[in-house]
């Protein structure tokens, strides 16, 4: 067994930042170095074989016609939501503490002209099936148009927490009812979108397929840089007409890449491991919160459930921020994380996300659990100090 007492291990940087900060690894990086032989085309011009492969890999594993690959998750969701609402006067119905709310630039309105109708998220990620319902627009000439609700798996801003299947199915099930007028009404119901940015995580805690999970739903955006492990893309999945809008949007956004095979490459590979991997990042996420949540004046905010986890440092000394705790631990120890902040989910804005990953191992755990036990012992004020 290693020791990881922190003066043994400062010379490590151990990034916690996100799922995004993987690497490479070497199977990747032979998949990419041999991709160019294997089929790398235009995927502009839509003859990138490996490109290809990789969208119908993903759209038989969702359950869905047709899959593309853009650049991003951000993408991914703007391109989804403004084809659901392509006509004028469109909106969609979000979480106020979702990703699609918070942290995608409101592109959905100021590149997709749809207005965003947001209601309040519960600490677990869902939103009130009642509020969503009573959301939705009658047709009237002062309205918006509803066109799609978003739901996202697993949740960000509420600490990574997993909706239950049970949730999504009933969201599903209780919009369409409300909302398809007739047997041949379906292409004006309101339809679901999933933010799929993490559902490998939710599969893995929710124990369901990744076909069962998006089952019920018309349109996913999945991302491959996160759980996964690629460099770089996301897929939208949903029906061959809805794709292929998607596809055209892709263009004028200019997420329509040219020899793209060498990153579907990698990304076949992640695919092939993606259930060990997972597992491992959330197991990795456990293991740290069973930890901290051991040291004073350190609180972990709600139950861990997937890879992430929000922690929150109490009774900070006077002068001292989170920030500065923050830029402490990776200055100090080569830990990186990042700062949660208010006012979501725990309206604390001494919180920390602390996210794991396949390429973090449990050594590297155990050395952030001390640096972090460090840090509470300098940071903050205890009556045994």
């Amino acid at each position: 067994m290693v020791d990881t007492t922190p003066s043994v291990m400062s010379a490590l940087v151990i990034d916690c930042r996100s799922d995004t900060v993987t690497k490479p690894n070497k199977e990747m990086r032979q998949a990419m170095y041999d991709s160019v032989d294997e089929g790398v085309g235009d995927d502009v011009f839509g003859d990138d074989e490996l490109v290809l492969n990789l969208e119908a890999r993903l759209a038989m594993m969702f359950g869905k016609e047709k899959a593309v690959f853009v650049p991003s998750g951000t993408m991914a969701n703007l391109i989804a939501v403004s084809v659901h609402c392509e006509k004028r006067g469109s909106e969609y119905i979000c979480g106020s503490a979702s990703h699609i709310t918070l942290y995608e630039q409101g592109s959905g309105a100021t590149i997709g002209g749809a207005h965003p109708r947001q209601i309040p998220n519960e600490q677990d990620g869902t939103m009130n099936i009642e509020h969503i319902l009573d959301s939705i627009r009658v047709e009237d000439d002062h309205f918006p148009t509803t066109r799609v609700v978003c739901l996202e798996q697993t949740h960000n801003k509420c600490g990574g927490r997993v909706l239950k299947q049970s949730y999504v199915d009933e969201v599903c099930d209780k919009v369409k009812s409300a909302t398809t007028k007739g047997d041949d009404d379906d292409e004006n119901r309101v339809k679901i979108h999933m933010d799929g940015a993490r559902i490998w995580n939710a599969c893995i805690k929710n124990k369901v397929s990744l076909k069962d999970a998006v089952a019920k739903c018309d349109s996913v955006s999945v991302c491959l840089s996160k759980a996964v492990g690629a460099p770089i893309g996301s897929v939208i999945l949903g029906t061959e007409s809805f794709i292929r809008k998607c596809k055209r949007l892709r263009k004028a956004l200019g997420g329509g890449m040219r020899q793209v095979g060498v990153l579907a490459a990698a990304a076949h590979v992640g695919v092939d491991a993606w259930e060990q991997n997972v597992t491992k990042a959330n197991r990795l996420a456990l293991l740290f919160a069973k930890g901290v949540e051991k040291i004073e004046n350190i609180k972990v905010c709600g139950p861990v459930e997937s890879n992430l986890v929000i922690l929150s440092f109490q009774h900070l000394k006077k002068d001292v921020t989170i920030h500065e705790i923050v830029a402490w631990l990776k200055k100090k120890y080569g830990v990186l994380v990042t700062v949660f902040g208010a006012p979501y989910p725990f309206n604390d804005p001494n919180s920390i996300r602390v996210a794991f990953h396949y390429q973090i191992t449990e050594d590297e755990v155990d050395f952030a659990v001390s640096s972090f036990k460090v840090a509470a012992w300098e940071k903050t004020e205890s009556k045994k100090k």
